[in-house]
């Protein structure tokens, strides 16, 4: 496999190191998938083939992307967010449909949500996993071309930028939100805050955001203790005023909102170093091949489990911070940012919730939980990525893999 920079065929090289990373978390995901069959129903008990399949399927993304030219994702990025809009909206139409009766076969609703569609029984498409991929993308384009032209770093400057960036957001944002789905929209809204924040604007407004986010998260506790009756007022519903009682009172509300988590920690929390044995059945976990794959793999590994899925999360993040580093170009680099920020996000938000951190939500653990999507949306920028790479090692800017 070649690459061409400029006129002259260059030879690809790939990234050892990456791709252990990714065959470890490969092997990983499926034995613990595998390891699930006691907690999942008769029909999801070959999840763990499917998992393989998806595997399979996303390295031949990669290798497509770039045989292809990855710089096509960047030059069609505009039709590719416009064909996704066009998913999400006939998403939006099933949903509105449901609500008087009339059903669409291949677009079921999951969990309440209408945001799959489902081919053939079991292939499943959830184009909001792909347009998270596609705002980097077309943020990264953005954030460049408006650097380019900057001749100052001011307020003002600022301020373009981010209405340049809310501008291809909000549409994509409302259509998500009222699926309803308000796991993917944090994600995307953290990978774009972190684009920004490695972007050049002020350095004022990074530390307004972190001051935000701690006054936010320790007054959402004070509130709960002192003031519950805000927290039903603000949240606006019974169900997710539940989620704040369930996390931060879950033995008290085992029997509802605290289930989840009072399972999760149940289940790691007796098994010690070594885990209770692979595919244990101590409690019942649900969705533990999606949401809560880190407290299967705890129960059944124990603690050692636990600290070697962490550890295969830091050492990726740490390769792709260092493949950005060493790459010249700014527009990969505010790409890098942004996968960086998903990967941050879900890693902190899916491990933090099972351990009691962070409320519990519907965030996966990228490229260990369940799911072809999700999957699959990942290894497109890992194809930019993958080339990032082998392009710095022939502009011989020293990468040491």
């Amino acid at each position: 496999m070649s690459h061409f920079l400029g006129e002259q065929k260059l030879k690809f090289h790939i990234n050892k190191t990456l791709v252990m990373i990714i065959a470890a978390m490969a092997v990983l995901s499926v034995v613990s998938i595998y390891g699930a069959k006691p907690l999942l129903e008769e029909a999801n008990q070959g999840l763990y083939q499917q998992q393989i399949f998806w595997y399979i399927l996303s390295i031949g993304v990669v290798a497509f992307l770039i045989w292809f030219g990855v710089d096509r994702l960047f030059s069609g990025i505009k039709l590719f967010y416009w064909i996704l809009i066009g998913f999400l909206a006939v998403l939006l139409i099933a949903r509105a449909l449901g609500t008087i009766g009339i059903s669409i076969s291949f677009i079921p609703p999951l969990n309440g949500t209408y945001g799959w569609y489902i081919f053939f029984g079991r292939l499943s498409f959830q184009p909001a996993e792909f347009m998270k991929i596609v705002l980097i993308i077309y943020s990264a384009l953005i954030i460049n071309k408006h650097n380019e032209g900057k001749t100052e770093a001011s307020f003002a400057s600022d301020i373009q930028l981010f209405l340049k960036i809310g501008k291809i957001c909000i549409l994509p944002v409302l259509l998500i939100f009222f699926q309803p789905e308000t796991g993917i929209i944090l994600v995307m809204a953290f990978s774009i805050l972190i684009m920004l924040a490695v972007s050049g604007i002020r350095k004022e407004w990074l530390v307004l955001l972190v001051a935000f986010i701690i006054v936010a998260y320790l007054g959402i506790i004070y509130i709960y203790f002192n003031h519950p009756k805000l927290i039903e007022m603000f949240l606006g519903s019974n169900y997710k005023s539940g989620r704040i009682a369930g996390w931060l009172e879950p033995e008290k509300y085992v029997i509802g909102s605290g289930f989840h988590l009072y399972t999760a920690q149940l289940a790691y929390g007796t098994a010690g170093w070594f885990g209770h044995g692979f595919s244990s059945f101590v409690t019942k976990i649900l969705e533990p091949q999606n949401d809560f794959i880190f407290a299967l793999i705890t129960q059944d590994f124990g603690f050692y489990g636990g600290i070697i899925t962490m550890i295969l999360c830091l050492v990726m993040d740490f390769q792709l911070i260092r493949i950005a580093y060493r790459f010249p170009k700014t527009r990969e680099k505010y790409l890098v940012a942004g996968v960086l920020g998903m990967l941050l996000y879900q890693q902190f938000q899916n491990i933090g919730m099972i351990l009691g951190v962070m409320p519990i939500t519907g965030i996966t653990l990228p490229f260990i939980s369940y799911g072809g999507s999700s999957l699959i949306s990942y290894m497109i920028p890992f194809a930019i990525i993958f080339n990032m790479s082998s392009e710095t090692i022939n502009l011989g800017t020293h990468y040491i893999q």
